[in-house]
């Protein structure tokens, strides 16, 4: 017979309570150690979790602007290429331009008007590039080409130079044309406003005045191939006078380069500041949240011999009988 009393079962639930209270532990101080984080950090915090939320929101708005810094000095990477590209262009078509017309060749005026049409299609297209659904140089409307397509910008030219007859008539259209508001910027250009990155700089667009003039070059050298039906004498006169324009105009691309170099270089630094604040931050949310190993074991040792002496004393008061009492 099993003797049982009301001071046994006030025990019993005193024992169970105490044991429920050493397997909580138990699992809490498993759970530090597999994750390297507090189970309770209200505890460890004594109910201060201020100083940790503040760090958290400071890195989540760290880790915001980082990828946007990223993305920032992506798209200069890109914009730098198309620049280095449109530049090595304006330069090569120029020297084949004053060669032709050195040479004075119908040949050589047709086959270099004929590269200045190709070229001027390659700085659209470069003008026109993009990253992802981003076009690089359309301002704050980046879901769109900066520029109609080549032709239909050479079209106009052509037309609007129809009735010229001297290279400087030529000249004096397609530079107002690529000048006027009502011109190029009006009808070419299809992007929105520049936008201001602050830190990093501003947008370059591609209705740029440097890019305007390069274009105005090579929109003039394109009409020895599109006007074949102008003298000889004319051509020349265009080869070389968009070949100087061209040659002329590699400052205002180098600027636009270096504009661009100049908010690599802050993005650089704007970056790495960030993640070396980043990274503090980090380090004081783990002082905060983190739990230390050693003691962690040392706390799963105590409980688990707690748990194990328990089980022991538990066995031995459910073996007690009368008998054994009585004794």
């Amino acid at each position: 017979m099993t003797l049982h009393s009301i001071g046994d079962l006030a025990r019993g639930l005193v024992s169970q309570r105490h044991f429920s209270h050493l397997r909580d532990r138990l699992d809490s101080l498993s759970y530090s150690l597999a994750s390297g984080r507090h189970a309770e950090l209200a505890l460890e915090t004594r109910g201060d979790l201020l100083p940790l939320a503040g760090i958290e929101a400071s890195i989540t708005r760290n880790t915001t602007l980082l990828a946007e810094v990223r993305q920032r000095g992506f798209r200069l990477e890109a914009q730098q290429a198309a620049i280095q590209s449109i530049h090595q262009s304006a330069q090569e078509t120029a020297t084949r331009l004053l060669g032709a017309y050195s040479g004075q060749s119908a040949i050589g005026l047709s086959t270099a008007g004929h590269d200045a049409v190709q070229a001027f299609g390659a700085m659209v297209d470069a003008l026109n590039s993009r990253m992802g659904e981003t076009y690089l140089f359309s301002g704050d409307q980046t879901d769109r080409p900066a520029l109609r397509p080549a032709p239909q910008i050479l079209a106009q030219i052509a037309d609007l130079t129809a009735a010229a007859s001297s290279v400087e008539q030529a000249e004096t259209i397609v530079a107002n044309w690529f000048t006027d508001t009502g011109g190029f910027s009006a009808f070419a250009y299809q992007g929105g406003a520049q936008r201001d990155f602050g830190l990093t700089g501003r947008d370059v667009l591609a209705d740029d005045p440097a890019m305007r003039q390069m274009f105005s070059g090579m929109a003039l050298a394109a009409l020895v191939s599109l006007r074949p039906d102008l003298p000889q004498t004319m051509q020349a006169g265009l080869a070389k006078r968009s070949g100087e324009i061209l040659l002329g105009s590699a400052t205002g691309t180098t600027g636009i380069a270096a504009r661009i170099g100049l908010a690599q270089e802050q993005a650089t630094r704007f970056e790495t500041r960030l993640e070396v604040e980043t990274m503090t931050l980090e380090r004081a949310r783990s002082g905060i949240v983190a739990s230390d190993p050693h003691e962690i074991a040392i706390g799963l040792r105590e409980t688990q011999t707690q748990m194990e002496a328990m089980y022991t004393i538990t066995a031995r008061l459910s073996r007690l009988s009368l008998t054994e009492y009585l004794r």
